[in-house]
């Protein structure tokens, strides 16, 4: 019985028709289901067609051909652009264009490929590339105005010498620029925080999250350092800043050359005390053997010791020397004589000039002479130690510790036991005592 039950619930089971029921339910609202697909596929032919309309549009305002007219110069320059990316070459605005006299309006203009023209020749000797290769490509366009358009008179559309790629968008100057908002902040780092080229690449990726070419980057770079470098007045303010300063520290140092033509300036230099200060201890650390004579003769005059980074030969203002005494005996001994006359004083100086120059020579080619000494007692045995006497003794004082460890070995050593040592030291306090 129970199973006769079952069995015919699955048969209605099978016999019911949800397809059926929900289209009883939507015919209710008036559209089937077969409806809803149909105006689906409409919808989906309906865009597809959208979109292919768009882009034949596309393509036909990227055509280039003899007639084709524009509003004005700005919507030719957008279309070149984009008509040079799509072909996969640069442009440029060649020479040749007109503007007319009265209204200052332009009635020509002559696009080239970037790769037209000739190279110049440099005088300059700097390696320098050029992309110009004579390429014939080129568009002309006026401005008519019994039709009040601009329009394209002349197209020779062939490229010869350089290949069309399609990578010429990302690369070619002429085809990329950067926004506004990245001029702007290229334009704040370059002239406010005076950031360096590597510093505002980082900046700028991280930033807007964009692929920045570097050659952008170095030109906009330039571009506002133009625009920010001051004009001629600078060297007048400067001038007067260091004037200024002058006056409240007189140890302030500045001298300026000026044309004795043009009266322009040409050369100027200061320096401020703390880098005198500066190159006072530079000099000290250079020449630290003369550092107590430069400190007692030459550290109160700043004009004496500076020539050591001015000039090529600095003697720092020695007062006297061996030689100088030398030629002050001669010329004493010689304007005794009252006879004396002026020939016979410069070869009396130029002899004693000689003299110096061959004690030189001598004392140079005596140097160069290899010597071998007997070795002694005290470089033999005692070597360290006197290696370390020679580095802090004077030469008189090393000769006695030389002598001394010579006899050294002459002398005779008994060992006494330290019992009998302090025996003998009692006895003889009291005999003292005694005494």
């Amino acid at each position: 019985m129970e199973k006769n039950i079952q069995d015919a619930e699955l048969e209605a089971l099978l016999e019911y028709d949800s397809a059926e029921e929900f289209s009883d339910t939507d015919s209710l609202n008036g559209m089937s289901d077969n409806e809803y697909e149909i105006e689906d596929i409409a919808e989906g032919e309906e865009e597809e067609e959208e979109e292919e309309e768009e882009k034949e549009e596309e393509e036909d305002t990227m055509k280039l051909y003899v007639g084709k007219t524009f509003h004005n110069w700005d919507r030719v320059a957008n279309f070149m652009k984009k008509y040079a990316a799509t072909k996969g070459h640069g442009v440029r605005i060649g020479g040749g264009g007109r503007v007319d006299k009265t209204t200052q309006e332009i009635t020509k203009r002559t696009y080239l490929c970037r790769h037209a023209g000739k190279a110049k020749s440099k005088s300059s000797k700097r390696q320098t590339s050029s992309c110009r290769v004579e390429c014939p490509w080129r568009v002309n366009i006026w401005a008519k105005k019994s039709k009040g358009c601009l329009e394209v008179t002349t197209l020779h559309d062939q490229h010869v010498g350089h290949e069309l790629h399609p990578s010429a968008i990302k690369f070619v100057p002429t085809l990329r620029k950067l926004s506004d908002e990245i001029m702007e902040e290229i334009r704040f780092l370059t002239v406010v925080a005076k950031a360096d080229a590597t510093i505002q690449y980082r900046i700028i990726r991280e930033k807007f999250k964009i692929r920045i070419h570097r050659p952008d980057l170095y030109n906009a770079i330039s571009k506002f350092r133009r625009e920010s470098t001051p004009g001629e007045a600078d060297a007048g303010i400067l001038l007067k800043r260091l004037h200024e300063k002058k006056i409240e520290d007189p140890r302030w140092v500045v001298s300026m050359k000026l044309d004795p033509i043009t009266s322009s300036l040409t050369h100027l230099f200061w320096m401020s005390p703390e880098q005198q200060i500066l190159w006072w201890e530079i000099l000290l650390q250079n020449y630290p053997q003369a550092k107590d004579y430069l400190i007692r003769s030459l550290g109160c005059n700043f004009q004496s010791w500076a020539r050591a980074f001015t000039s090529k030969y600095f003697t720092a203002g020695a007062q006297t020397t061996s030689r100088n005494e030398g030629e002050n005996s001669v010329l004493k001994r010689l304007f005794g004589n009252s006879n004396l006359s002026l020939c016979e004083l410069f070869d009396a100086l130029e002899e004693r000039y000689q003299e110096e120059v061959d004690y030189c020579e001598f004392i140079n080619w005596h140097q160069t002479i290899p010597q071998i000494r007997p070795q002694n007692v005290s470089t033999s045995i005692f070597g360290p130690v006197a290696q370390q006497l020679n580095e802090f003794v004077m030469p008189n004082i090393m000769k006695k510790q030389e002598e001394q460890m010579e006899l050294s070995l002459y002398y005779h050593a008994v060992e006494i036991e330290l019992e009998i040592l302090h025996s003998k030291e009692m006895v003889r306090l009291t005999l003292l005592i005694l005494a």
